[in-house]
């Protein structure tokens, strides 16, 4: 399609066809992607040649003219691609004019006076990728990073100072209006924006402290750690050893904000200490075992904190960095696994039989109910039977909970009441039958608690089985020539 578009304005000239040419561009447009229609104008323009341009470039004369009437339908039909953008604001305003007779007023006005004069004249927007009045701080930093990568890339020669000074501009508006309104920690600037923009600034030579510190104040700790995380996962140039040292510094420093404070510790607090970690291992390696030993020894010496803490963190280090170090991961593990089983973690939780009632007798051939309330009977972890209908239990039940009256209850709660029964019932009333609590013996808060520490138990022997892999694959590496030991038995 690019291609015939080419010929036909080579064969007929662009002057001539042009009213043809943006017809077909409107209808292009309804049917595809605006991308397509912007890839077509910088390649016409000459901006992408060889093997990333769709045809070659248009010779003819004033083409400038036309790559500017042709923007200029494409600015007011719809949004194209940022890299395009940037790079077609760099040929009209430092390209274009420099062409013998590719302006209409290059044959009057000197280069430096036909941007401002046309631009007058015929109400274009020149840099227009960098002076959208209509587009707010946080907006132009959602879109403008990203594709002045893509456009460096491509266009390594690009003019970079006025990309600089635009997004200097925004992000100190960002924070002027972050200290303004007095929020602590705002969520105007996303991790990924945050990642294009260290990416971009990276390119134009930019990425210190002070940069650090105020996409701290336009966004929160915990985005700009992720920020820098997936900003050092890219593929970029080298960074220097400044840079890194800032990035370090910063990621030190807010990783207090992550650390353990109770055992109701959140996952995404955790994930953010280990993206701390990874920036470490990626920017100061030689500072991340003393970091990590440092917030180890920190912990509390309980089993909550190991759980909830230590024990999250060598998971997600774990699954992270499996193939890239696994001496860090062993060194947190081995801490690990101690903390749990000195700490009987493994301990047998004492049996609790209270609740299974044997003495009771149940016809289970009698109905479908009859049969799951035996069942129900022998459960020892169970307190309340749900019955089948709405008009209560079947006439045998019935019978059986009026002859063990010390052992079971019968209670009806009100299908508006979801405190007992699935929130999805739309039944009028529903119907229980309740195990009693015996004098003397365990209570219903004692099954709870053994119910709890069993649960507890079994996720222990689930993380004691993932540290007992981490450390054999370790040891397994260490002597590749030796075989894989085994996984030690801890008694249970």
């Amino acid at each position: 399609m690019a291609t015939t578009v080419h010929t036909c304005l080579h064969a007929y000239g662009w002057t001539t066809i042009y009213p043809a040419l943006e017809a077909f561009l409107e209808r292009w447009l309804t049917a595809r992607e605006a991308s397509g229609v912007s890839h077509l104008v910088t390649s016409l323009a000459g901006i992408f040649t060889g093997v990333t341009a769709l045809c070659p470039p248009l010779r003819q004369a004033f083409v400038g003219e036309f790559v500017k009437m042709c923007w200029q339908h494409l600015l007011e039909t719809t949004t194209p691609p940022m890299q395009h953008w940037i790079l077609v604001d760099a040929y009209l305003m430092d390209t274009a004019p420099q062409h013998v007779r590719g302006n209409w007023l290059d044959v009057r006005l000197p280069p430096v006076l036909i941007g401002m004069v046309d631009g007058f004249l015929y109400g274009r927007s020149f840099a227009s990728a960098l002076a959208r009045k209509q587009v707010s701080a946080s907006k132009q930093l959602q879109q403008l990073p990203f594709g002045l990568v893509q456009a460096i890339a491509s266009h390594p020669t690009l003019p970079q100072q006025r990309y600089l000074d635009v997004l200097a501009t925004s992000i100190n508006e960002l924070v002027r209006t972050s200290v303004d309104v007095g929020r602590e920690t705002p969520q105007a600037v996303s991790s990924s924006d945050l990642g294009n923009i260290m990416d971009a600034l990276h390119r134009l030579g930019c990425i210190n402290a002070a940069l650090l510190t105020a996409c701290r104040v336009i966004s929160s700790p915990e985005r700009v750690v992720a920020g820098l995380l997936l900003f050092l996962q890219l593929p970029a140039p080298p960074l220097p050893p400044s840079a890194q040292l800032a990035i370090a510094h910063f990621a030190e420093s807010a990783a207090p904000t992550f650390h353990y404070t109770d055992h109701t510790q959140h996952d995404d607090v955790l994930s953010s200490f280990v993206d701390v970690i990874e920036v470490l291992t990626l920017t100061a390696p030689r500072d991340v075992l003393p970091f990590v030993t440092a917030w180890c020894a920190a912990l509390p010496e309980t089993l909550d904190a190991t759980r909830s803490s230590l024990y999250p963190v060598v998971e997600m280090l774990y699954s992270r960095l499996k193939g890239k170090d696994l001496d860090l991961v062993v060194h947190l593990a081995g801490p690990c696994l101690a903390a749990l089983l000195q700490g009987g973690a493994l301990t047998p939780v004492p049996a609790l039989n209270d609740f299974v009632l044997t003495a009771i007798e149940v016809d289970a051939d009698h109905c479908d109910e009859c049969a799951a309330f035996g069942v129900f009977l022998l459960d020892g972890h169970c307190m309340e039977f749900r019955c089948e209908y709405d008009d209560g239990p079947c006439k045998a039940l019935e019978e059986l909970v009026k002859a063990y009256p010390l052992e079971l209850l019968l209670d009806q709660v009100d299908g508006s009441d979801d405190s007992a029964s699935d929130s999805d019932d739309e039944r009028s009333a529903n119907f229980f039958i309740w195990k009693r609590a015996q004098p003397g013996g365990a209570t219903i808060d004692d099954l709870i608690e053994y119910l709890h520490r069993s649960a507890q138990r079994q996720g222990d022997i689930a993380r004691v089985a993932v540290l007992d892999e981490v450390l054999a694959l370790h040891a397994a590496a260490m002597d590749v020539d030796a075989p894989a030991p085994k996984r030690p038995r801890h008694e249970t």
